[in-house]
């Protein structure tokens, strides 16, 4: 886990990071790893359609039911 994560750049409060560091440590993730499960979990709850982006260069819809 690096500290300074680029894809990672908004600004949240230490005690926030503090907390999401310690989920990291625990489950093995970096902050990009949770950030981007913690959103894809909150667009499924949403039923938000997303663009997901397949090792081939090309693009499958995914809708959540």
């Amino acid at each position: 886990m690096t500290l300074s994560d680029p894809s990672t750049a908004f600004r949240l409060p230490k005690a926030m990071l503090a907390i999401v560091d310690t989920i990291c440590e625990k489950q093995d993730l970096t902050r990009s790893q949770l950030f981007r499960r913690s959103i894809t979990e909150y667009l499924k709850s949403q039923n938000i359609e997303i663009i997901r982006e397949v090792p081939s260069a090309h693009a499958d819809v995914v809708t959540f039911e």
